[in-house]
């Protein structure tokens, strides 16, 4: 089960993460982390908004969150000073592959109540005209549900995931 697996269970790159964060369940380590919580926030008031673009903004925002969350993380890591420069150069060194892994394990902590039937109705959206960073905050959502899916499909009985 992701909630009770450790970063370095989910392949998460320690490059990002703290050390001592490698071993710690993700369900304590979000609850421990500002940043994480309030993505967790951002996550669940999903539920209460009808329109899209308020949704998407809401995913937006927690991305933003996990983002802030692995900033701090690499600026520690490098033993630098916090300034906008540090913070922009851990941004450009994040990638796909780094971030997609501690969203989706966020996601899989808390996910939202109906986080199945928000995927399909982001999906039906495509029509929508949103900026270029919501799109792409709505499709890492919509990826990460259907990841979490297929977990869920292939887990043992006792580790499925609740995403609906």
């Amino acid at each position: 089960m992701v909630q009770i697996s450790t970063p370095k269970q989910v392949n998460i790159p320690e490059k990002i993460m703290k050390v001592e964060d490698m071993k710690i369940p993700l369900h304590i380590l979000v609850h421990q982390n500002e940043h994480l919580q309030n993505a967790i926030d951002h996550f669940d008031l999903m539920q209460f908004f009808p329109n899209p673009i308020d949704i998407v903004a809401q995913i937006y925002l927690g991305m933003k969150k996990c983002e802030m969350f692995l900033t701090v993380n690499s600026i520690i890591n490098k033993l630098t000073i916090p300034s906008k420069k540090s913070k922009d150069l851990a941004s450009k060194e994040m990638s796909f592959d780094d971030f997609f892994p501690v969203y989706f394990s966020i996601v899989a902590v808390n996910p939202p109540p109906n986080s199945v039937q928000m995927k399909h109705f982001l999906d039906s959206i495509i029509g929508i005209s949103i900026p270029v960073t919501f799109d792409y905050a709505r499709l890492f959502f919509t990826s990460a549900v259907e990841y979490l899916e297929k977990y869920e499909n292939n887990a043992p009985e006792e580790e499925n995931i609740p995403l609906s």
